[in-house]
């Protein structure tokens, strides 16, 4: 004997089999969502490149015999170039300079490599045997506001602290540097 299928059992037939398609077809959609997203992830992931500073880049080219960037036994993660040729120059602000040290902080200090010309301390009063840095005389100005403000990139530039005179004689260097630094303002 043959089944008859009546209209109402096939229209709940067609309604199982509609539902089982829309249910296959959003579980296909979630997967291929999933599977395409996790694929932008990764890719978007895998090409991030970190810039390196500056200071990051000459330390990848610390020597320890001839001319070049040394390490400082003296001052930890401090780094300074010697040597007859030591190859340090570089230009900012369309100038020749040439850099003495990467610091412990990561800043770079460097040093004009031409002069700027003869100059007195202070025209009024001629050369001074100690000059003072805090006082406006004629050098202090210039060098403070017109060559200064002739620099493109202020915005780079960081107050330091340079330790100059003479030294103080000692067996122990380490003592030494100290002393000087303490002496300058600048603890260890």
């Amino acid at each position: 004997m043959r089944k008859r299928w009546t209209r109402k059992a096939k229209n709940k037939g067609n309604k199982q089999i509609i539902m089982c398609s829309l249910i296959g077809l959003m579980f296909l959609m979630v997967c291929g969502y999933a599977a395409f997203s996790t694929s932008l992830s990764l890719k978007a992931k895998g090409n991030i490149v970190k810039k390196k500073t500056a200071s990051e880049i000459l330390l990848e080219s610390v020597v320890d015999q001839g001319d070049g960037l040394y390490k400082d036994i003296y001052e930890d993660e401090r780094y300074f170039y010697k040597g007859a040729k030591p190859n340090n120059y570089i230009t900012f602000n369309d100038e020749s300079w040439r850099i003495l040290s990467v610091e412990a902080d990561g800043t770079i200090k460097i040093i004009k490599s031409e002069s700027i010309g003869d100059m007195e301390w202070d025209e009024k009063c001629g050369l001074r045997t100690i000059p003072n840095w805090s006082t406006p005389a004629t050098l202090n100005t210039y060098l403070n506001t017109e060559y200064l403000n002739s620099f493109s990139d202020l915005d780079i530039i960081v107050d330091g602290t340079f330790s100059i005179g003479k030294a103080i004689s000692s067996k122990n260097l380490d003592l030494t540097i100290s002393n000087e630094k303490n002496l300058f303002g600048k603890e260890k």
